[in-house]
């Protein structure tokens, strides 16, 4: 998650480059995410993420 006066400025791509490079350091052939289709949801799939379900959220 990026906090909103941060968004627009590359963090979120960062955060996922640097979980990409510590999942190839690791040896990890595959790296999934949760994402919200209206905010993250966009991004991953221009990183060419595909998604592969859905599951519902709760709340109180």
């Amino acid at each position: 998650m990026v906090l909103p006066r941060f968004r627009g400025r590359g963090v979120y791509r960062a955060l996922l480059n640097a979980r990409f490079s510590l999942a190839r350091k690791l040896g990890k052939a595959i790296v999934t995410c949760q994402a919200t289709p209206q905010t993250s949801g966009p991004i991953l799939q221009a990183l060419g993420f595909q998604s592969v379900g859905t599951f519902p959220v709760f709340g109180p």
